[in-house]
């Protein structure tokens, strides 16, 4: 289907949608070649939905390839008013590769993405599922760690020495050298993601920008055997000295 203005209609399902403005359905979008609203900058191929102006929908909106956004798009009503790159949805946006938007991104049921996503980032990474610059805030978290996800299972132990090498730092984030990534102001804790490498280089991960990260949970179990092995030096001691004292 192509259309050199806006394009309106009930639901709008098709193998290719190009439209040289925005793009209204009263239900859903559904996109198995692409669907094009206005001159996107971008290149596109088969699933992709790119617009540089808007996709409006107020059903689902589904890609079989990418979604990109330059205008805005619209999937439902929205609890907010989108701008110019947003993408809003009070329904579903679902999508078989990457969702990118220009401005703010949000979805009151769901958002799937099969490829790779950056938040605040400008584009993704290749080295991270979801890369984000800023704070997240969650009201929970979890990590899988079901016994059938792994194999080579050992016990963490002796590694006190190890520790020991570790210096904790405090620092303040370098914001006027990336004013982009949005890092949180004043005195921060923490590692030096290099001087880890150095002593466990299975805790960092370097992206293919050069940039290490730590996974500061891996330090999670090495601590807790370190605690536990301290304790028992300490109950050695302990019954060494009740020894002495009973002489």
């Amino acid at each position: 289907m192509s259309h050199a203005g806006p394009v309106e209609i009930d639901d709008l399902s098709s193998n290719t949608i190009n439209a040289g403005n925005r793009i209204s359905a009263g239900t859903n979008i559904t996109s198995g070649g692409y669907i094009r609203a206005g001159a996107a900058s971008s290149s596109y191929g088969a699933g992709d939905i790119v617009a540089d102006d808007d996709v409006l929908a107020d059903d689902a909106v589904v890609a079989g390839g990418n979604i990109t956004s330059g205008g805005y798009v619209k999937a439902g009503t929205p609890t907010f008013v989108p701008s110019v790159g947003d993408i809003a949805a009070d329904d579903d946006l679902m999508a078989d590769d990457e969702v990118r938007s220009g401005g703010d991104m949000n979805c009151g049921d769901v958002l799937i993405a099969a490829g790779h996503c950056g938040i605040n980032y400008g584009s993704y990474s290749m080295t991270y599922a979801l890369r984000v610059s800023g704070d997240a805030y969650c009201s929970g978290s979890w990590l899988g760690s079901d016994l059938s996800l792994k194999k080579n299972v050992t016990p963490a132990v002796d590694f006190s020495s190890k520790l020991r090498q570790l210096r904790g730092v405090s620092f303040e984030w370098n914001r006027e050298g990336y004013p982009d990534r949005e890092f949180s102001k004043g005195t921060q804790y923490g590692l030096v993601a290099q001087e880890v490498e150095a002593v466990f280089p299975e805790l960092v991960k370097t992206d293919e920008n050069g940039e290490k990260a730590v996974n500061y949970s891996g330090l999670i179990p090495l601590l807790l055997e370190a605690v536990k092995e301290q304790h028992q030096t300490i109950d050695e001691l302990k019954s060494q000295i009740n020894e002495l004292r009973a002489r």
